[in-house]
């Protein structure tokens, strides 16, 4: 509930000036002052930071040089790996993204990968069929590829279409089944003047 006290920005309060008496929180930390041998965040002596409690990465950690890029599907959102576009009005375009979830040292680029964009009646909205999604002092950040549906006959189903998202760093690739169907468009009632 008091988020605040886990954001590197608020963790602390306000920030404290140096003062003559000794602040022990801004006494070097260990294994950050390097005093244990130990290397918290980087194997080359030269990264290693000297950091006293009040440093952002007592708070929010930078990964450790050896970490992979990690992209999780959201299955809650895509579950199946299935983009749907539930009853589309004939003639009317929706869309939906493929979410991911990233946990990465650095930036992630994702892009749809060559030769696998659906053909119509499906279409990749996300302009250059690519987002590069930037790392962020927090567990994980999203990366979102949206996807058109344009509606056809109404009461019919549209045959499932496909495609294949690529991470660039990481060299996966997330294959997904573009499913729909579309519905009568809704009248509009007409007005009387009386």
């Amino acid at each position: 509930m008091h988020t605040e006290r886990i954001s590197p920005s608020t963790a602390y309060g306000p920030a404290v000036p140096p003062t003559a008496a000794p602040d022990p929180f801004r006494e070097h930390v260990e294994p950050w002052a390097g005093g244990t041998g130990l290397e918290p965040w980087a194997s080359d002596v030269i990264q290693r930071a000297v950091i006293n409690y009040r440093d952002l990465s007592v708070i929010a950690p930078p990964c450790y040089d050896t970490n992979h890029r990690n992209v999780v599907l959201e299955e809650v959102v895509n579950p199946g790996s299935v983009i749907n576009f539930t009853n589309v009005p004939t003639g009317e375009t929706a869309k939906q993204a493929a979410i991911f979830k990233i946990f990465a040292c650095g930036d992630v680029t994702l892009e749809v990968k060559a030769g696998t964009a659906p053909s119509a009646p499906y279409s990749v909205l996300t302009p250059g069929g690519s987002i590069t999604v930037a790392h962020a002092l927090t567990p994980y950040v999203e990366g979102r590829i949206w996807f058109g549906f344009t509606g056809g006959e109404a009461r019919t189903a549209a045959p499932d279409g496909s495609v294949t998202i690529h991470c660039v760093e990481s060299g996966h690739d997330f294959p997904f089944t573009l499913h729909a169907n579309s519905m009568a468009r809704k009248a509009v009632p007409k007005s009387f003047v009386s």
